[in-house]
């Protein structure tokens, strides 16, 4: 701490944290500190059935428990993957039906059943590791599908959530489940090449548009398809840019073991809602949510 003499020095303001004689304490430790950061942009966010038909959420849902493997490996558990969707769907819903896709009678039963008992949350999921309460979804199906999935950011109170997924922070597996064609005998292995080239040269995946990317890149046949129900159309589920980070901070010192875990948001200067073009000051991030472990 001798070194630092100014503001410009100090740019974390740990003078007014440490003296000299606590900064010479803290060498006698061995200590460590590391930080991962998580772009929760690069996937689909589960809590946009919170309000709302959420149509497109569905779509998603269903294509990625769609996928070969990951259709197989639900014919396994005897699930289909439109049931698993409206599952998904129904257990953080505010409306009291029950949707015919899920394949349940009543939206409680299989919940009663268990022990102890217990409803649909009619709440935005907390955290990934609640929708192992929705039934059918066991340690097997979390294991391959969680890493997909987020549940930030949250709703906003009284708003529809639309949260798209940033195509130059999504994985390939996903990318290919999402849209089909990338997977087509035709096209199967350009798209891995030029994944795997995007990746290696950490060079940004969009090019002028979502829809040009995802024709060149994955082979997307522009034209929307349907099947009897609402219209499918990919280039709507992604944007080009991340707002919503995780980030998890963990030191050890000595004995002592901390994990911060922490859910930001990052403001556009445009953006206007909370009041925000009213503000003198003007954040250019929210916490959405932290635990200190």
């Amino acid at each position: 701490m001798k070194n630092i003499k100014s503001d410009e020095d100090d740019p974390f303001k740990l003078r007014s944290v440490f003296s000299d004689k606590i900064g010479e304490t803290i060498k006698l430790f061995e200590s460590s500190f590391s930080a991962k950061i998580t772009d929760e942009a690069g996937k689909i966010n589960i809590n946009e059935c919170y309000k709302g038909r959420c149509e497109e959420l569905l779509q998603m849902l269903t294509a990625l428990f769609s996928c070969p493997a990951e259709n197989a490996f639900l014919e396994s558990k005897n699930i289909k993957p439109v049931e698993l969707a409206y599952r998904i769907r129904d257990f953080i819903s505010e409306a009291n039906g029950t949707s015919p896709e899920s394949g349940l009678s009543d939206k409680n039963s299989p919940y009663q059943e268990q022990v102890p008992p217990y409803s649909t949350k009619g709440l935005p999921f907390d955290t990934i590791a609640e929708l192992k309460l929705v039934a059918g979804w066991d340690d097997d199906l979390h294991a391959v599908f969680a890493p997909y999935l987020t549940v930030y950011p949250y709703p906003v109170a009284n708003t529809q959530l639309k949260a798209p997924i940033n195509i130059n922070a999504i994985k390939p597996e996903l990318l290919s489940c999402l849209v089909p064609d990338a997977r087509s005998p035709s096209c199967a292995e350009s798209f891995a090449l030029k994944m795997n080239k995007i990746k290696k040269d950490n060079t940004p995946v969009f090019a002028t548009s979502i829809k040009n990317t995802l024709t060149t890149l994955a082979c997307y046949n522009s034209q929307p398809s349907t099947s009897g129900g609402p219209t499918i159309n990919p280039e709507t589920w992604f944007d080009q840019k991340s707002n919503v980070f995780r980030i998890e901070v963990e030191a050890i010192t000595g004995d002592q073991d901390r994990k911060l875990i922490a859910v930001v948001r990052r403001i556009m200067p445009q953006e206007k809602t909370n009041g925000r073009d009213q503000q003198n000051m003007k954040r250019s991030y929210q916490i959405l949510h932290w635990k200190l472990l």
